[in-house]
């Protein structure tokens, strides 16, 4: 292997305190750190359950305050905040589904989440199926159409599989009432197909919206957060320590370039979302957040020192209940 890089795989985690007590068990780069950071990549598995209500846990607030909100105004219209991520106010379109409410998503966080992503798309690169998009309503439509394609590709590889295998049914005599018997199988097999599949597709599609934002991003943080913290905690022992701040924040740019703004398709910080179907193997649809991040701390006179470049990617498969891939890449200014 070569000395510039190194990878450490943490062990899956079903809970998110697993997640923090194993990267701070794990002891990944600290601030301080010189020598053999650069390319160090560090990857966590956690249960998709645990990420995903994790993730939805802001817009769970948002949705009491506006239910609060609507309490206490006697019907006043709510404009909801953007789960602290941005200073915006907006009015939650409510972009549906023509069926049920997925598992994930119910008691009105996917209003919050689509008017989040709504936001999200002009400052981001995002990709879906190929195609860069730029707008929230037609992304919506290139997903479904992904999410549906893939899944309907998915049960003809199934049922291929069943129809090549020997079909049988046990107690009945007769070509004539096999096939009959096969015929009504079927039947009710497509009876339930296709709620089965609005069900899945939707919750798929709502998942990758979810992912194609800035929230996805709270978890790393937050875990990068606790360690960077205990980090100082212990460096903080010494006689000789200065105390300092450390702050995580979006790589910087310089606003006398022209035509490079912060959230400008040139922009260093800007987000990179992948909304595709994998190549090989399983097929399945995924979505992938890419994010460029620095630390730096400010001492007490208010002396700025950058410490380490950060790159965040976290991947989510569709159509399944794989776990969460989060993985951070340190390097150095």
């Amino acid at each position: 292997m070569d000395d510039e890089t190194f990878a450490c795989i943490v062990p899956p985690a079903a809970t998110i305190q697993q997640c923090f007590d194993r990267l701070l068990n794990e002891a990944p780069p600290s601030l301080d750190d010189g020598e053999g950071t650069e390319g160090k990549t560090w990857s966590m598995l956690i249960d998709r359950r645990e990420f995903v209500e994790d993730t939805l846990q802001s817009f769970e607030v948002l949705e009491a305050r506006r239910k609060e909100t609507m309490r206490n105004a006697s019907g006043q219209a709510y404009a909801a905040p953007s789960c602290g991520v941005v200073p915006t106010v907006v009015e939650p379109s409510g972009k549906g589904l023509p069926y049920a409410v997925s598992s994930f998503f119910g008691e009105g966080k996917w209003e919050h989440v689509w008017s989040q992503f709504e936001r999200d798309v002009a400052r981001e690169t995002l990709i879906v199926n190929g195609v860069v998009c730029r707008d929230a309503e037609a992304a919506f439509e290139k997903i479904s159409d992904l999410m549906n394609d893939a899944y309907d590709e998915l049960l003809a590889q199934n049922s291929n599989e069943e129809t090549n295998s020997p079909a049988r049914v046990p107690g009945w005599k007769g070509r004539g009432i096999l096939r009959t018997a096969r015929s009504f199988v079927e039947l009710v097999k497509e009876t339930v197909k296709k709620p089965a599949k609005e069900r899945r597709v939707k919750e798929s599609v709502r998942l990758a919206v979810l992912g194609a934002q800035q929230t996805i991003l709270a978890l790393p943080l937050e875990l990068l957060t606790a360690h960077f913290s205990k980090s100082e905690e212990d460096v903080g022992k010494d006689d000789d320590y200065v105390p300092q701040m450390v702050h995580i924040g979006e790589m910087s740019y310089d606003p006398r370039d022209e035509g490079v703004k912060r959230y400008s398709e040139n922009s260093p910080g800007r987000m990179f979302v992948q909304v595709e179907r994998r190549s090989q193997g399983s097929r399945l649809p995924f979505v992938r957040v890419d994010k460029q991040l620095r630390v730096f701390t400010t001492d007490e006179a208010m002396v700025r020192r950058e410490k380490l470049y950060l790159r965040i990617i976290v991947e989510i498969n569709l159509l399944s209940d794989d776990q969460v891939e989060l993985s951070w890449e340190w390097g150095r200014p």
